[in-house]
């Protein structure tokens, strides 16, 4: 679990919950102790008693909050890489942290600067995989990688519990359309593109504003394709073209398809060849791992990102400036 302390001044909080519960452990014979159920014996069970008492305490008047994660064992994860099954704690961590705390509602008041302070516990990783965990994973330098999956899931799984995995089948391979590799940076925006198509051209629509202030970096536009088939698909293009949604654009990136169906027997990559997009000389990438058909990457839209493709395996790295 982790616990958060939450209230106006949090700085005095925090100093004094820590003094709190450093003398609760003091006090009860503890120091030097890592608090974990699996260590109590007859010996510590009062003294454990009495430091959850605190916490409670601590809880009931609003001092700090508590969150808990688990996880469940129940069902193995298959497709994943070697590299992702040694990093499983990692990235477990990670979305804890990353989802658990409501911080993408935090900072409600724009003039006041949202201040995080993450004091991490001793976690079970060696020096190198700690210091690359702090620092990439967690963004504290502003860097963030992600590399394309082994395999992904064939249109869409139904449910019963929600604790069913991926059922991952078919080969990952990011292709271009001139079936060159890509190395590329720009400013990176996008989203599903069937939401993008409704709002493009309406007063929601800040399109404009945002390339206009991102022009010298370049655009990458990446594009989730949901419902759209892929008739449809050529024709928002050509509106969103029409729109100057591709002015500076470095780069485009497409998903795999959730529908593939043609009127006119268009495949993906047809009907990207047909499209407005094979008049922009730019590389057009597809069957990336943005996408409804599962699993997916995580987007920073409007960091910088480098984009690369080579040999149908793809990476993107992000900074935040």
């Amino acid at each position: 679990f982790i616990i958060e302390t939450y209230s106006e001044n949090c700085s005095k909080d925090l100093h004094d919950v820590l003094q709190i519960m450093q003398r609760c452990v003091d006090e009860n014979g503890l120091t030097g102790h890592e608090i974990k159920w699996q260590k109590v014996n007859e010996k510590h069970y009062e003294p454990y008693i009495k430091v959850v008492d605190t916490v409670f305490d601590l809880l009931e008047k609003n001092r700090i909050k508590m969150r808990i994660f688990f996880k469940s064992n129940q069902y193995d994860v298959l497709g994943l890489s070697k590299e992702k099954k040694i990093k499983t704690y990692q990235m477990l961590y990670y979305q804890f942290v990353k989802h658990a705390f409501g911080l993408q509602y935090a900072n409600i008041d724009i003039q006041q600067p949202l201040r995080v302070h993450l004091s991490f516990d001793e976690m079970p990783l060696h020096n190198d995989d700690k210091k690359e965990f702090v620092e990439k994973q967690l963004l504290l330098n502003q860097k963030l990688e992600e590399e394309n999956y082994d395999l992904y899931e064939d249109g869409y799984q139904e449910t019963t519990t929600g604790l069913e995995f991926y059922n991952l089948t078919k080969k990952v391979e990011w292709e271009t359309l001139n079936n060159k590799d890509v190395n590329v940076e720009g400013r990176i925006i996008g989203g599903c593109l069937d939401i993008i198509s409704e709002l493009s051209g309406t007063k929601y629509d800040g399109t404009q504003k945002f390339i206009e202030k991102y022009k010298d970096d370049g655009i990458i536009w990446y594009f989730d394709n949901c419902e759209l088939n892929l008739d449809a698909t050529i024709r928002v293009l050509w509106k969103l073209n029409e729109l100057g949604y591709f002015k500076y654009t470095k780069a485009i990136i497409f998903g795999r398809f959730g529908c593939e169906e043609s009127y006119y027997g268009y495949n993906n990559k047809t009907c990207l060849e047909d499209s407005i997009l094979n008049e922009l000389d730019i590389p057009i990438i597809y069957n990336a791992d943005i996408t409804h058909k599962s699993p997916c990457l995580t987007i920073i839209n409007g960091s910088i990102a480098t984009v690369s493709v080579k040999n149908n395996q793809g990476k993107i790295k992000f900074k935040l400036k």
